[in-house]
């Protein structure tokens, strides 16, 4: 994830890991949390998602999402025939990172995909419920 300083271009940014991408594998990404560096604040420069919960998983979906600016925000469940089975209005944020977390202990055992909606963006995390 690209971020930006408001302000000055001073400091330093840190928390470097690793994020999947179903194309390409692990792939490092760009630090991912809205910090305060020599008093500036770090803000994503673009609409990013990363999953931070294990795969498979029994009771919640956890990924972490950049906004570089304010957005309505919707997640949406959908099963492997194409049903929604949950849908989730979580309403306007404003640009930052956020560490989001999705109840998914109601859903029966199987491969689901997350749809998150910011604005216009959309960005899909695959994942399995295993009981």
């Amino acid at each position: 994830m690209e971020l930006k300083v408001q302000g000055s271009q001073s400091g330093v940014a840190f928390g470097y890991g690793y994020a999947y991408n179903p194309v390409d594998g692990c792939q490092p990404y760009e630090p991912y949390c809205q910090q305060s560096v020599e008093g500036e604040t770090l803000l994503p420069t673009k609409f990013d998602v990363v999953a931070s919960s294990g795969n498979p998983t029994s009771d919640r979906v956890r990924f972490r999402m950049g906004l570089p600016e304010a957005s309505d925000v919707t997640f949406a469940v959908y099963d492997v025939l194409g049903r929604q089975v949950l849908d989730l209005s979580v309403g306007g944020r404003q640009s930052g990172s956020y560490t989001e977390e999705v109840d998914v202990s109601r859903l029966p055992s199987g491969a689901y995909v997350l749809h998150i909606q910011a604005g216009s963006e959309r960005r899909m995390l695959p994942f399995i419920v295993a009981r």
